[in-house]
This record gives C-alpha cells, sequence and structure tokens, in this order.
C-alpha cells in the first residue's frame, strides 16, 4: 500500500536548498571508463572491419 500525505506541511525555499547537492550525487556514481573495456574495443574493431569490407565491395 502507497502512503499518501495530503496535509504535509510545506517546505520552505531555505529547506529545499539545503538538500541541493547535485554535486555530491554525481561524486557518488561510479566512474566506469567504457574504453577501457575488452568489449569496447571488440565492437570498435568488428564495426571498423564491416565497414571497410563493405567499401572495398562497393569500390569494385
Amino acid at each position: 500500500m502507497i502512503k499518501i500525505y495530503v496535509d504535509r506541511p510545506s517546505l520552505s525555499s531555505e529547506e529545499i536548498n539545503s538538500r541541493r547537492d547535485f554535486n555530491h550525487i554525481l561524486n557518488q556514481l561510479p566512474k566506469k571508463k567504457v574504453w577501457l573495456s575488452p568489449w569496447f574495443y571488440g565492437a570498435v574493431g568488428l564495426s571498423s572491419v564491416f565497414i571497410a569490407a563493405t567499401l572495398i565491395l562497393l569500390m569494385k
């Protein structure tokens, strides 16, 4: 069951601004570099070979 607060007290601007810390939220996210993954190099390599083969076949 979901609780719904109908008559909750309204928040002041100071209260809202005190909880706005987007840099803190972004710093908590894991920093994973995609280009260091072997899957990235495999996908890029495969697509490069496919594009090169397509261009070679179309130029004939």
